[in-house]
């Protein structure tokens, strides 16, 4: 026998270990839930929230399902041997230590079996529902302390409001949660009037903040985000494309003729000119120079890299040769140059390996849908936001990818070929959206129509 779930309500049946593990599941997912809003708000949080999943999977001892459901998983395989390989660079490094470090960097791929076993999909919604919750309330205390309503808190200032962590992270965060909502708004046919309503003006706030702090990646995410939705929603027409232009190009002009700040970090960007207007910008000169010292190190050591340890010592050379003015820092501010500087073309095919699998993934999606349009974005924001910094070795970036990768790429449709005799010409995922019938747009078992309002705001599944 088994247990009827439907979101909190667990009624159950069989014997004593399945009631156990029935149980260990709503609780495993209950953590995963806490661990996806603690993302844009705490690293200790996230990291307790992961270590108390394994300990919940333990607990659960459902080893047999859990080995099925991970096997059949279509990202776990590349994510190993992403992370096997800084394992196996081990071998041909000097640097132990920093090796390590390196490794221990990765560990949210080691967890994916963990994330992808403790995956309910009935509770999607949710998932996505706190991190849009968390985002929301982190985009509120940045306006306060914009506005000087409360006193700056962390590393905060007026100048750049980010409550939590750095601008580097929040950004991407922010443009990701901003992709969510507007794909609810466009997508959600069970969304009253007034409840678009809230949401719109949710991602208005959202999309402001992100153009009141630093950090050009989230800007980036934000506009590569912004095309990708216009494309999903009017499918791989002109008019899509001339909507998805526009919607840039105003965005970006409101931005950069608005903000003095964004202004002067957008054309120190695209010229290079790191003392650009008098104001000496850090960040342009570092990855200018990583990039430059960085391509080095690849030419050099083309087929396996310096190993997982020796990547900070050749760049201390490199910086010295060329005599680079910047801070030395185990991060080359760009993945590829990370993965292929410390593996070489293993490195590099190992990591475009990943974005590949999610992409064809969620292009062999037969229906339209949150999972299969969220499924095609990330791995797309990603291979840009990548150029700009190692986002699959930042924290909080690096396990959004391997939990959002968890319930995206898996699930009910774990297993299941990819038929390319019977796909269709135009995946769904890019075909033009068409409504449903009104009768049918309302998802009477989705887990967050509960009660009563404000919940069914934020049931994705039902777009």
């Amino acid at each position: 026998m088994t247990a009827v779930t439907s979101g909190d309500t667990l009624t159950p049946s069989g014997s004593f270990s399945e009631r156990w593990r029935e149980r260990w599941a709503l609780v495993n997912s209950h953590l995963l839930t806490a661990l996806i809003f603690s993302l844009p708000i705490s690293t200790a949080a996230s990291n307790i929230f992961a270590a108390l999943m394994l300990i919940g999977w333990l607990a659960r001892a459902d080893f047999g399902n859990d080995w099925r459901r991970i096997r059949s998983h279509r990202m776990v395989l590349a994510a190993a041997c992403f992370f096997a390989l800084h394992l196996l660079g081990m071998a041909w490094t000097e640097n132990l230590g920093e090796g390590w470090a390196q490794i221990r960097k990765e560990w949210k791929f080691a967890l994916l079996p963990i994330f992808i076993a403790c995956v309910e999909r009935q509770h999607i919604d949710r998932y996505l529902a706190a991190f849009v919750t968390a985002l929301a309330i982190a985009v509120a205390i940045s306006f306060a302390i914009y506005f000087e309503f409360v006193p700056p808190i962390n590393k905060a200032t007026v100048a750049n409001p980010v409550p939590f962590g750095t601008h580097v992270v929040y950004g991407p965060l922010l443009a990701l949660g901003s992709y969510l909502l507007g794909s609810r708004i466009l997508f959600g046919g069970d969304l009253a009037k007034w409840q678009r309503g809230l949401l719109a003006l949710v991602l208005a706030a959202m999309c402001a903040g992100l153009f009141i702090t630093d950090g050009r990646a989230g800007q980036v995410a934000f506009f590569v985000l912004a095309v990708v939705l216009c494309l999903q929603y009017g499918g791989l027409s002109w008019r899509s494309m001339l909507l998805a232009a526009a919607l840039v190009l105003g965005t970006f002009a409101i931005a950069y003729f608005g903000n003095d700040d964004f202004r002067h970090r957008t054309i120190a960007a695209m010229t290079g000119d790191a003392y650009l207007g008098g104001r000496y910008d850090v960040s342009v000169d570092e990855r200018l120079a990583y990039l430059k010292n960085g391509l080095q190190v690849i030419r050099d050591h083309p087929l396996i890299g310096v190993g997982s340890g020796d990547l900070i010592d050749e760049m201390a050379r490199r910086h010295e040769e060329n005599q680079s003015n910047v801070r030395l820092r185990r991060n080359p501010h760009n993945m590829y140059i990370l993965m292929a500087g410390q593996f070489g073309v293993l490195g590099l095919a190992s990591l475009l390996w990943l974005f590949l699998v999610q992409i064809r993934c969620a292009l062999a999606q037969t229906e339209p849908g949150v999972v299969a349009r969220l499924g095609l974005a990330l791995p797309i924001v990603f291979l840009v936001l990548c150029f700009t910094e190692s986002y699959l070795a930042v924290h909080a970036t690096s396990l959004l990818f391997c939990v959002f990768g968890a319930f995206l790429y898996g699930g009910e449709h774990e297993g299941e070929a990819i038929d390319r005799h019977t796909r269709q010409s135009t995946p769904r995922v890019w075909r033009r959206y068409r409504p449903p019938p009104a009768a049918s747009s309302y998802n009477e078992n989705s887990v967050f129509h509960l009660a009563a309002p404000p919940w069914p705001v934020l049931t994705f599944a039902t777009g």
